[in-house]
């Protein structure tokens, strides 16, 4: 297996970074203690008061100057009152789900050993204002313009490329399961830029990589770890539960931008895999963080 920082450029093409959210100041009441999201990677500088997390049977507490980086596991969350924090929420993971970072986190550094990743923090976060409000919002539901988008996501890229460097200087190596056939990485890329709102055909996919279905199919699992239905089927549905986490986005529209035209379809596609309505779905979560 190739080691993770030499890989070839389709290979990087397919880890999956996305930023969330990127919030400056006070901690909002419903997030001081609370149960973390086990979707998204996390990092927090801590500019007043502190923080404990536990996760993966492990606490850690930051103090100010500290940054705090989460594993992208359930735990807990507990503030203290008055916290303020430069807040960055992302995700990042392999075509298989796999975490780009997992051993060793979470962990504290000292902010002052890593000055540039503050800055690139800060960078974002002015990139970000400059499009949405000043607030902890999802930012995967919201509207903005190719230009916007192309500077907010350069800006992520250069502050996550500080992170790396953080984590690789303590020993945080990278995950990398890798896809050696060519055909499968080529057919996950394509499923990786597909609109959510496609349908996906087996043998639509198998014709485009030039095999049969069965042989098709039976590769992509052996490779991937699920069938290619299924993996743009979890796309999918880890799409709808950060758009579900978003209480300003109508469940109707979710529907939609996921391709389904009736909601009744949506809410039975859903429930099949949670056992819960979308909407009972967004309540529980909701209820999580207060």
């Amino acid at each position: 297996m190739k080691p993770a920082s030499l890989l070839q450029f389709r290979d990087w093409s397919s880890l999956h970074a996305d930023l969330a959210w990127v919030y400056k100041g006070s901690v909002p009441d419903e997030f001081r203690k609370r149960h973390c999201p086990s979707d998204f990677l996390g990092a927090w500088l801590v500019l007043e008061g502190s923080v404990r997390v536990s996760q993966r049977h492990r606490e850690v507490c930051a103090a100010p100057g500290d940054w705090l980086i989460m594993a992208q596991n359930e735990g807990y969350q507990e503030f203290s009152e008055g916290a303020q924090i430069l807040s960055i929420r992302y995700c990042a993971e392999w075509p298989d789900r796999k975490p780009f970072f997992e051993l060793g986190l979470p962990l504290i550094m000292r902010g002052a050993d890593h000055p540039e990743l503050e800055l690139r923090a800060q960078e974002l976060r002015v990139a970000v204002e400059k499009v949405l409000p000043p607030v902890p919002t999802e930012l995967q539901g919201q509207s903005v313009n190719l230009s916007s988008f192309i500077a907010v996501r350069a800006k992520f890229w250069e502050w996550f490329g500080e992170l790396y460097e953080a984590l690789s200087g303590r020993g945080i190596s990278p995950t990398r399961v890798g896809i050696q056939d060519e055909r499968v990485s080529q057919m996950v890329h394509y499923l990786d830029h597909l609109e959510l709102s496609e349908r996906v055909r087996e043998s639509d996919l198998a014709r485009l990589a030039g095999l049969s279905t069965a042989y098709f199919v039976r590769l992509f699992r052996d490779e991937v770890g699920v069938t290619p239905k299924r993996y743009f089927d979890e796309r999918r549905r880890d799409a709808c539960r950060r758009l579900l986490g978003a209480a300003d986005i109508p469940i109707k529209e979710i529907s939609y931008n996921l391709g389904f035209t009736r909601l009744s379809d949506f809410s039975a596609w859903f429930s099949d895999e949670h056992g819960v309505s979308p909407r009972k779905y967004r309540e529980l979560e909701q209820a999580r963080g207060d």
